[in-house]
């Protein structure tokens, strides 16, 4: 991977696991188009940045409460000036695994579509699919 011309990618990856982290809604959401369509790791398919943002905000107030992520970008496929394909590694470790120095608890692989406008990269489509941890 061209990690030079892809940097712009990669930091908005980097933000989006910073919010997830952070368990910020608002920032996370931020990186996605207003009309985003995603399927979360449980297979709901979200329409629209602002049902999106309700999705993740129950997220981490609820079950990803604490949880933290780990990116890693496998994969950028420039598509044309303005749209790429990002697969992406999460991996996470649960608050109980980190007090017990267990292990990480769930993996995934997320795949993006990113969309290039006025404001930079932003998420136009993806989907998080689990996978072995």
């Amino acid at each position: 991977m061209d990690t030079d011309s892809n940097q712009d990618i990669i930091e908005l990856v980097e933000r989006y696991g910073k919010a997830f982290d952070d368990g910020d809604a608002d920032a996370m959401n931020a990186l996605f188009t207003p009309d985003t369509v995603f399927v979360n790791v449980a297979g709901n398919l979200v329409r629209g940045a602002d049902d999106l943002h309700r999705a993740q905000k129950s997220a981490f107030e609820g079950p990803l409460r604490g949880v933290r992520g780990a990116f890693t970008v496998e994969n950028v496929a420039l598509l044309g000036d303005d749209v790429a394909v990002v697969h992406v590694r999460q991996r996470n470790t649960w608050p109980s695994a980190e007090k017990t120095g267990g292990e990480t608890r769930t993996a995934s692989v997320i795949v993006f579509v990113l969309q290039r406008g006025p404001q930079g990269w932003r998420i136009r489509t993806g989907q998080n699919t689990p996978v072995a941890a």
